[in-house]
Protein backbone atom coordinates (compact mmCIF):
# COMPACT_ATOMS: atom_id res chain seq x y z
CA UNK A 1 0.00 0.00 0.00
CA UNK A 2 1.28 3.14 -0.85
CA UNK A 3 1.48 6.40 1.22
CA UNK A 4 0.65 10.11 0.98
CA UNK A 5 4.04 12.27 1.57
CA UNK A 6 4.29 13.60 5.02
CA UNK A 7 3.93 17.52 3.39
CA UNK A 8 0.35 16.80 2.04
CA UNK A 9 -0.46 14.74 5.15
CA UNK A 10 0.44 18.11 7.18
CA UNK A 11 -1.21 20.11 4.69
CA UNK A 12 -4.80 17.92 5.34
CA UNK A 13 -4.39 18.15 8.69
CA UNK A 14 -3.79 21.70 8.76
CA UNK A 15 -6.83 22.43 6.84
CA UNK A 16 -8.86 20.34 9.11
CA UNK A 17 -7.34 21.45 12.16
CA UNK A 18 -7.87 25.12 11.10
CA UNK A 19 -11.08 25.11 8.70
CA UNK A 20 -13.25 28.17 9.51
CA UNK A 21 -16.32 28.60 11.34
CA UNK A 22 -19.42 29.60 10.10
CA UNK A 23 -20.12 33.24 9.56
CA UNK A 24 -23.06 34.31 11.28
CA UNK A 25 -24.87 37.11 10.52
CA UNK A 26 -26.86 39.52 12.64
CA UNK A 27 -30.93 38.94 12.57
CA UNK A 28 -30.35 36.46 9.47
CA UNK A 29 -34.15 36.56 9.30
CA UNK A 30 -34.74 40.39 9.44
CA UNK A 31 -36.91 40.23 12.59
CA UNK A 32 -38.68 43.10 14.05
CA UNK A 33 -41.72 45.08 14.32
CA UNK A 34 -43.52 45.19 10.87
CA UNK A 35 -43.13 48.75 9.30
CA UNK A 36 -42.74 50.36 5.81
CA UNK A 37 -39.43 51.95 5.73
CA UNK A 38 -37.71 50.55 8.55
CA UNK A 39 -34.26 48.53 8.69
CA UNK A 40 -34.71 46.22 11.07
CA UNK A 41 -32.30 45.63 13.86
CA UNK A 42 -28.47 44.54 12.64
CA UNK A 43 -28.97 45.95 9.56
CA UNK A 44 -28.10 49.24 7.38
CA UNK A 45 -30.29 50.84 4.97
CA UNK A 46 -28.51 50.92 1.30
CA UNK A 47 -31.25 53.22 -0.88
CA UNK A 48 -30.83 55.52 -3.36
CA UNK A 49 -31.19 59.34 -2.62
CA UNK A 50 -34.82 60.26 -2.92
CA UNK A 51 -36.00 56.50 -2.18
CA UNK A 52 -37.37 55.02 0.85
CA UNK A 53 -35.71 51.99 2.82
CA UNK A 54 -37.07 48.83 2.33
CA UNK A 55 -39.60 47.22 4.56
CA UNK A 56 -40.22 44.92 7.56
CA UNK A 57 -43.36 42.82 6.14
CA UNK A 58 -45.82 41.16 6.35
CA UNK A 59 -48.54 43.58 6.23
CA UNK A 60 -47.32 46.51 4.08
CA UNK A 61 -48.44 47.71 0.75
CA UNK A 62 -50.41 44.40 -0.13
CA UNK A 63 -48.13 42.17 0.88
CA UNK A 64 -49.30 39.35 3.00
CA UNK A 65 -46.93 36.67 2.09
CA UNK A 66 -46.11 34.36 4.98
CA UNK A 67 -42.49 34.64 6.92
CA UNK A 68 -40.42 31.64 5.56
CA UNK A 69 -38.58 31.49 9.29
CA UNK A 70 -39.63 33.46 12.19
CA UNK A 71 -42.29 36.33 12.30
CA UNK A 72 -41.28 38.59 9.44
CA UNK A 73 -39.05 39.26 6.96
CA UNK A 74 -37.68 41.99 4.29
CA UNK A 75 -39.48 43.14 1.52
CA UNK A 76 -37.69 45.35 -1.06
CA UNK A 77 -38.67 46.94 -4.68
CA UNK A 78 -37.35 47.69 -7.77
CA UNK A 79 -39.07 50.31 -9.25
CA UNK A 80 -40.17 51.80 -12.67
CA UNK A 81 -37.77 54.48 -12.03
CA UNK A 82 -34.47 52.29 -12.25
CA UNK A 83 -33.91 52.74 -8.41
CA UNK A 84 -33.80 49.37 -6.08
CA UNK A 85 -33.74 49.46 -2.42
CA UNK A 86 -31.02 47.26 -0.96
CA UNK A 87 -29.20 46.72 2.74
CA UNK A 88 -26.13 45.72 4.32
CA UNK A 89 -24.29 44.75 7.28
CA UNK A 90 -20.74 44.36 8.60
CA UNK A 91 -19.55 40.65 8.81
CA UNK A 92 -17.97 39.71 12.57
CA UNK A 93 -14.74 38.41 10.34
CA UNK A 94 -13.44 39.13 7.15
CA UNK A 95 -13.91 36.93 4.19
CA UNK A 96 -10.74 35.15 3.39
CA UNK A 97 -10.31 34.45 -0.23
CA UNK A 98 -9.02 31.13 -0.19
CA UNK A 99 -12.02 29.74 1.44
CA UNK A 100 -15.52 28.79 -0.75
CA UNK A 101 -18.40 30.21 1.36
CA UNK A 102 -21.94 28.75 1.32
CA UNK A 103 -24.86 30.97 1.17
CA UNK A 104 -28.62 30.38 1.95
CA UNK A 105 -31.50 32.85 1.30
CA UNK A 106 -35.43 32.10 0.59
CA UNK A 107 -36.64 34.24 -1.48
CA UNK A 108 -39.77 34.88 -3.10
CA UNK A 109 -42.36 37.68 -5.38
CA UNK A 110 -45.04 39.12 -3.60
CA UNK A 111 -48.73 38.98 -6.20
CA UNK A 112 -49.21 42.40 -4.49
CA UNK A 113 -46.52 44.97 -3.88
CA UNK A 114 -48.72 48.32 -4.07
CA UNK A 115 -47.10 51.98 -3.83
CA UNK A 116 -46.76 55.31 -5.80
CA UNK A 117 -45.13 55.49 -9.06
CA UNK A 118 -42.54 58.45 -8.10
CA UNK A 119 -41.86 58.46 -12.02
CA UNK A 120 -45.48 58.53 -13.11
CA UNK A 121 -47.14 59.79 -10.04
CA UNK A 122 -49.38 56.98 -10.16
CA UNK A 123 -50.59 53.66 -7.98
CA UNK A 124 -48.11 51.11 -9.13
CA UNK A 125 -48.12 47.18 -8.36
CA UNK A 126 -43.85 46.40 -8.14
CA UNK A 127 -44.32 42.72 -8.48
CA UNK A 128 -42.66 42.32 -11.36
CA UNK A 129 -39.72 38.85 -11.36
CA UNK A 130 -36.28 40.54 -10.31
CA UNK A 131 -33.13 39.06 -9.46
CA UNK A 132 -31.01 39.03 -5.87
CA UNK A 133 -27.50 39.46 -5.82
CA UNK A 134 -24.99 39.40 -3.01
CA UNK A 135 -22.07 42.08 -3.10
CA UNK A 136 -19.21 42.48 -0.83
CA UNK A 137 -17.42 45.33 -0.55
CA UNK A 138 -14.49 47.18 2.55
CA UNK A 139 -18.10 49.12 4.68
CA UNK A 140 -21.41 49.27 4.53
CA UNK A 141 -23.33 49.22 1.11
CA UNK A 142 -19.81 48.78 -1.27
CA UNK A 143 -20.86 46.97 -3.82
CA UNK A 144 -17.16 45.46 -4.99
CA UNK A 145 -17.74 42.19 -5.83
CA UNK A 146 -20.43 40.42 -7.17
CA UNK A 147 -20.54 36.95 -4.53
CA UNK A 148 -23.67 35.69 -6.06
CA UNK A 149 -26.77 36.11 -7.93
CA UNK A 150 -30.24 34.43 -7.98
CA UNK A 151 -32.18 33.23 -11.13
CA UNK A 152 -35.18 35.27 -11.53
CA UNK A 153 -37.29 35.47 -8.73
CA UNK A 154 -40.80 35.16 -10.34
CA UNK A 155 -42.33 32.69 -7.98
CA UNK A 156 -44.48 33.60 -4.57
Amino acid sequence: MKTLPIAIFLLLFANVLFAQAPIQFKNPSFEDLPQASTIPAGWMPCGMTGETPPDIQPGNFGCILAPADGKTYLGMVTRDNYTWESVSQELPVPLDSGVCYTFTVQLATSQEYNSMSRLTGDPANYNRPVVFQLWGGYGYCDERVLLAESLVISHS
